[in-house]
């Protein structure tokens, strides 16, 4: 079939038609925490995949760059598979080389300091009255 400007312009009105899974993958991931962006991804990955009726392996727990790829490259035999569901190989691609890079587990120890610190600044901002708790059984407060 030769490629033509009829062909793109069915390509493009068709995306345009159906919302794009990509999109909202990209809002998840903007969104979420980490896990559950990686999980998103995955998700993404595999519903599309078994759409177009490719031989997946399922696998549950962790989510791994291996596994993201593997998923990626059932795509490969398939272009019109390839070309609908590019957004969400492009991202699930993204994914698998952000889990592989070396300073991720740096960035790991960064967002748990900053949860821990988060922590205690709510717990040092609450108002802590113990005069109240001494009063507790009491109709009224002293002024």
């Amino acid at each position: 079939m030769p490629i033509t400007a009829a062909y793109f312009l069915s390509l493009s009105e068709a995306r345009t038609l159906r919302p794009s899974s990509a999109r909202s993958l990209w809002e998840t991931m903007l969104t979420s925490k980490h896990k559950e962006a990686v999980m998103e991804v995955r998700r993404h990955l595999v519903e599309a995949a078994t759409k177009e009726k490719l031989p997946i392996k399922m696998s549950m727990g962790r989510v791994t760059p291996e596994q993201l790829c593997s998923y990626a490259k059932l795509f490969r035999s398939n272009w019109e598979a390839l070309e609908s569901h590019c957004g969400v190989l492009q991202l699930g691609l993204a994914t698998a080389q952000m889990l592989r890079h070396p300073s991720l587990a740096r960035w790991d120890s960064c967002l748990a300091f900053e949860r821990l610190l988060l922590q205690v600044c709510a717990h040092l901002t609450q108002p802590y009255y113990p005069e109240v708790t001494h009063y507790k059984h009491l109709d009224y407060l002293p002024i």
